[in-house]
């Protein structure tokens, strides 16, 4: 689960298109036929580095699609096209490869796996509301002509576009993957918005913090988001604050609210370890009773899961 400040005019990450692969609209005539969302993976990236391809290791928010092309057009087709809607959407191309490249046994034995390693394995790729096959996903790996990767910054934050093209079905498969680089500057304005939020509505939808996946585990991607937290507890010594986790309602009530909690007193206890007076805080698991929108979709999903600062009055 990702945290991130609900401030989307102050943070850079919301100048950017949702990550639906907004990015890179599919070829004309697609069809969508899985998809996968992570609020926090590691994804490797081939680039050509002096005529050798190698990789590079990226982290973020990933959104995986998977389209099936018309019958009329070629693997080829698919991959110059989509190359050419990158390079004028303003993106680098780092690797744009084929069979001549030995592209299969690259794409197998150093990005996505294959068999037990395989993103079939790691990743629950949905479609229309069930799991996907796991053999439509590995033969996307395993069968892969053409490999495409491009980089884009914006804002200071990189934004990664990597697409596998396979005949074998007529398949295509594109990871969007948002950077959880954060600069000095967007932690100020986090900040100021902190400051914005509680004296105006008395609360404030945290975002930018991550979880590992269903665990209340932190990790290390976090600290921007935690440190601008401390820094304003620290500017309001005299206020008190519930800590209250949230999710969406894909999972049973009961492990909602458990997660929830764990998360919040994670959060809680990640602020103490920082010098916050224990006494000021108090951790709280709502689950999915407190919805910011629907969740049918996953971008109201997305909204839903998120931490809570509220401004608590002592009695």
């Amino acid at each position: 689960m990702r945290i991130r400040f609900l401030f989307w005019v102050l943070t850079v990450f919301f100048a950017m298109p949702c990550f639906a692969n907004e990015w890179l609209a599919p070829f004309a005539g697609s069809t969508l036929i899985g998809e996968y969302h992570s609020e926090y993976e590691e994804l490797l990236i081939g680039v050509r580095k002096g005529g050798q391809l190698e990789t590079v290791s990226a982290s973020g928010r990933l959104a995986s699609r998977i389209y099936r092309w018309p019958d009329n057009r070629t693997a080829e087709d698919i991959a110059r096209s989509l190359e050419q809607s990158l390079t004028q959407s303003g993106f680098e191309i780092l690797l744009a490869a084929d069979q001549n490249d030995n592209i299969k046994s690259f794409i197998t034995s150093r990005l996505y796996g294959r068999k037990a390693m395989s993103i079939a394995q790691k990743r629950d790729y949905e479609s229309e509301g069930n799991l996907m096959a796991l053999s439509t996903v590995d033969y996307l790996t395993i069968y892969s002509s053409h490999y495409l990767s491009a980089r884009k910054t914006v804002g200071g934050q990189d934004v990664y576009v990597a697409v596998l093209v396979s005949p074998n079905r007529n398949d295509y498969l594109v990871d969007t993957l948002g950077s959880v680089a954060v600069e000095a500057d967007m932690t100020r304005l986090n900040l100021a918005a902190l400051n914005n939020a509680i004296e105006s509505q008395g609360h404030a939808s945290v975002y930018d913090i991550y979880f590992e996946r269903d665990s209340a585990r932190i990790t290390d991607a976090s600290e921007p988001a935690l440190n601008a937290i401390t820094a304003f507890l620290t500017q309001h010594p005299n206020d008190h604050f519930y800590v209250v986790g949230h999710t969406d309602d894909a999972g049973s009530f009961s492990a909602s609210i458990t997660l929830s909690r764990a998360r919040a007193e994670a959060v809680k206890d990640a602020l103490l370890e920082r010098g916050i007076d224990e006494d000021r805080l108090d951790a709280h698991g709502a689950g999915p009773l407190s919805p910011l929108a629907s969740n049918r979709s996953e971008s109201g999903r997305e909204l839903n899961r998120r931490v809570e600062l509220v401004l608590r009055l002592r009695h």
